[in-house]
């Protein structure tokens, strides 16, 4: 059993959800149908699950891509089909239902990837909840679109249900046959090249997600949209500049905090005479790296 809100336009019992001091019917309906498919997930988890897929992250994970089978269904969507805001923007009613959640919870992601842990749940009510979400099915989106195809994703997906390993990570590994950490840090480098005309070639398979072009979505549907307090920029993934210019003889530093499963992006500029340039990794005291932890670091050349 589960709760769902319902219309109140009189404002009797609203509780500040939805428009101030009432809650039409239309908002309730685009509320309720796609909390209907996303805590469906969770119920059919609770009865099957093996247990790793019980984690958190994963778990909201898979409610959101419920979400977005059920948007999939209502506008004969397949997975793997590059929608782009023409397609997703045909039927904004629909759109509004199945799919702005999760690009809304993913944007505040992209434009702050430090500042929530993709494995791990935050503590309830922490400002990166939201965040965590976003990532997490944009991480299951993923996924599917590398090492499943539109026939085998419910079959994959169930199989990740039942599978009884330890911990979620344990489960991935086994449903697809990947290294985990290795799908972490690929997933977030295809978040710096996705739908980039400016590389100069193209980018390996495994930097790509097929199911949507992403920077369209975010430049065309996105672009101001409040979602949580926060406003969405065009594709909200904006890396800081660490060097800049042809003197690449001075050292920089950039203290940073990574969460676990998060990506930290930075973008380097330097001039056609520069020489070499080394990077070191190191603890937040400036020391090396603990034998246990275990950076995955991606460099992407764009020139």
């Amino acid at each position: 059993m589960f709760y769902l809100t319902v219309p109140d336009p009189a404002g009797v019992l609203n509780n500040g959800v939805g428009p101030p001091g009432v809650l039409d019917k239309t908002f309730a309906r685009r509320i309720i149908d796609g909390t209907v498919a996303h805590e469906l997930q969770h119920m059919i988890n609770a009865q099957i699950g093996g247990g790793a897929v019980r984690d958190a992250w994963i778990n909201e994970g898979l409610s959101h891509l419920a979400e977005e089978v059920v948007g999939h269904a209502t506008n004969g969507f397949t997975p793997g089909s590059e929608l782009a805001s023409a397609q997703l923007g045909s039927d904004i009613t629909t759109f509004n239902k199945y799919y702005i959640a999760n690009f809304g919870n993913f944007g505040l992601y992209l434009a702050s990837p430090t500042s929530a842990a993709l494995l791990r749940h935050p503590d309830p009510g922490a400002p990166a909840t939201f965040n965590m979400r976003g990532a997490s099915w944009a991480y299951v989106r993923y996924l599917l679109d590398q090492y499943s195809t539109p026939g085998t994703e419910a079959g994959d997906t169930r199989q990740l249900l039942l599978d009884g390993s330890v911990n979620a990570q344990a489960a991935v590994e086994n449903t697809f046959g990947v290294d985990f950490e290795r799908t972490v840090a690929e997933w977030n480098a295809m978040l710096g090249v996705e739908d980039r005309g400016d590389l100069g070639a193209p980018v390996r398979s495994e930097l790509t997600l097929t199911s949507y072009r992403l920077r369209d979505v975010y430049d065309v549907l996105l672009n101001g949209l409040v979602y949580s307090g926060t406003s969405i920029s065009p594709y909200p993934l904006a890396p800081p500049t660490a060097l800049q210019g042809a003197n690449l003889d001075v050292q920089t530093t950039i203290s940073m905090s990574v969460a676990a499963g998060s990506g930290l992006f930075v973008r380097m500029n330097a001039g056609s005479g520069s020489g070499g340039t080394a990077i070191r990794l190191g603890d937040i005291a400036g020391g090396d790296l603990v034998p246990s932890t275990t950076p995955r670091l991606t460099i992407i050349r764009t020139k």
